[in-house]
C-alpha cells in the first residue's frame, strides 16, 4: 500500500472561508426570518429568475448587484449545482459567456431600504443603501413594467399552475428549494458561531479534497464541510 500523503501544516484558500461560511448562515437565517424559504417559490418567482434576472445579470454582469429576496433563494440553489448552472448559462447566453456569478455574494433585497448584505460589503449605511438602489434604478431602466419586488399576489398559484412544467434546462430548480430549505437547520447549532469549529471544518474541507485525488467514491459529508463546500459554491 502507498503512503498516505501528509497534510501540510499551513493551507491557504484563494478567499476567506471561514467569513465566508458565516455570511453564508446570515444569508440563510434572513431568508427564513422574512418567510422567503418557508414555502415553495412560485412560477412568478421562477419567471422572474429565468426571464428577467439572468437576462439582467448577464447585461450588467460588471457591476455590483443585489437582488430581490424571491430571486436570490432560487439563484442560490441554482448554483449549488454548479455544473448543470455553467451548462445552463452557455446554453441561454452562447459558448463565450462567463458563469455569472453573485457579486456580492449570499445578498438579497427586502424591500427599498432593507436588505442582507455579507461581511466584505458593510462599510457604511450610505454605500449599502447606494449599493441596493444601484440595482433598482437599472432594473426599472431595463424592465420599467416589472417590479424589482414580487408582487404578493402574483406569487400565489392555484393548482393548475402548479401543475405546470418547472424544469429549467431539465433541472427541477422548484424541488431544489424543498430540499435547501432544510439545510440551515442543519448548521444552527452553537458551535457554527464558534471560529475554532469553522476553522476545524476548512481544515477538514482541505482533507476532503485531498481524498478525492485519491479515489472516486463518494462520501457523506458532515455539515460543517457541506457548509463550505456549498459557500465555494455560491460565493
Amino acid at each position: 500500500m502507498e503512503p498516505v500523503a501528509k497534510l501540510p501544516e499551513v493551507f491557504e484558500f484563494s478567499s476567506d472561508l471561514v467569513n465566508q461560511s458565516r455570511d453564508h448562515i446570515s444569508f440563510l437565517q434572513g431568508l427564513h426570518r422574512h418567510g422567503i424559504t418557508l414555502q415553495r417559490p412560485s412560477l412568478k418567482s421562477l419567471d422572474r429568475y429565468t426571464d428577467f434576472w439572468l437576462p439582467f445579470l448577464h447585461k450588467y454582469q460588471s457591476e455590483e448587484l443585489v437582488p430581490p429576496a424571491d430571486i436570490a433563494w432560487l439563484w442560490h440553489c441554482r448554483r449549488l449545482a454548479p455544473h448543470q448552472y455553467t451548462a445552463f448559462i452557455l446554453a441561454k447566453f452562447g459558448p463565450s459567456t462567463p458563469t455569472l456569478e453573485a457579486n456580492p455574494p449570499f445578498a438579497f433585497q427586502l424591500d427599498s431600504t432593507t436588505g442582507c448584505l455579507p461581511s466584505s460589503t458593510r462599510s457604511s449605511k450610505v454605500g449599502e443603501q447606494e449599493l441596493l438602489s444601484k440595482t433598482m434604478n437599472l432594473w426599472k431602466q431595463e424592465y420599467p413594467n416589472e417590479s424589482f419586488f414580487l408582487n404578493l399576489e402574483e406569487g400565489i398559484e392555484d393548482k393548475e399552475a402548479e401543475a405546470m412544467e418547472t424544469l429549467v434546462n431539465n433541472f427541477d430548480l422548484l424541488g431544489s428549494t424543498d430540499r435547501q430549505a432544510t439545510f440551515l437547520w442543519q448548521v444552527s447549532g452553537p458551535h457554527f458561531s464558534d471560529d475554532g469549529f469553522l476553522l476545524e471544518g476548512l481544515s477538514n474541507y482541505y482533507k476532503f479534497l485531498k481524498l478525492r485525488n485519491y479515489t472516486t467514491k463518494q462520501f457523506p459529508l458532515c455539515q460543517h464541510i457541506k457548509l463550505t463546500c456549498s459557500g465555494t459554491r455560491t460565493s
